[in-house]
């Protein structure tokens, strides 16, 4: 008994550490999201006001974004939709997920929030 307790535990600490570390990101992608899209995207409890969401068809919620990139097709090449392209600004609405996901990618250099002029 006491070694299936002590599997359990450790697998809920496995997968918990697992977990976190899978969302995290670097100080460098940290870097090139704005503070608002920092706080959406550590899971912070956020004022949705302050953002353009939107509600896709499957129910996921979309966040209007300006992404600076001189590679819109490297954003592409990941899955997401672009919604337009002008010299080196892409706008997009991304989930959370999406937007972690193009956070990674060398040829971004930010992701800036679309809504509500706001201060840090």
């Amino acid at each position: 008994m006491k070694t299936l307790s002590s599997m359990v535990i450790l697998s809920c600490l496995f997968c918990g550490l697992y977990c976190s570390s899978s969302v995290q990101l670097t100080r460098e992608e940290k870097e090139k999201l704005d503070y608002q899209l920092q706080r959406l995207i550590s899971g912070e409890n956020v004022n949705e006001n302050l953002y353009n969401v939107y509600t896709a068809a499957d129910g996921t919620k979309k966040y209007g974004i300006i992404i600076q990139s001189a590679d819109p097709e490297a954003i592409r090449q990941t899955g997401v939709e672009v919604n337009s392209i002008s010299n080196d600004i892409i706008t997009a609405k991304l989930s959370i997920e999406e937007i972690r996901k193009i956070v990674t990618l060398s040829a971004v250099k930010t992701i800036r929030n679309t809504s509500k002029t706001y201060t840090q």
